[in-house]
């Protein structure tokens, strides 16, 4: 987080929420983002992840997921799949 924090010095409309997903999910409850980037590994994590941050988007907004197209991590790839294909 310090690294990002560090690229981003002086934007004042960026919030950090490291944690553990759904334990750092409470701040983002009753807002919308323009982007979420999410690093889950996995297709749990993942799955929840978006289901719950994939409604608070705001129109146009970015959606990154760090482990894609990683080949260890085809759980990434499947959950967001069946995401965008509902």
């Amino acid at each position: 987080v310090g690294k990002v924090r560090a690229l981003i010095e002086g934007r004042t409309n960026v919030q950090f929420h490291p944690g553990i997903f759904p334990d750092i999910a409470a701040p983002a409850t009753n807002s919308t983002s323009c982007c979420v980037h999410w690093d889950a590994d996995h297709y749990s994590s993942t799955k929840s992840g978006i289901e719950f941050f994939g409604p608070r988007l705001s129109t146009g907004g970015l959606p990154v997921f760090d482990d894609y197209r990683r080949r260890l991590c085809d759980g990434v790839f499947l959950a967001v799949r069946e995401y965008f294909q509902k």
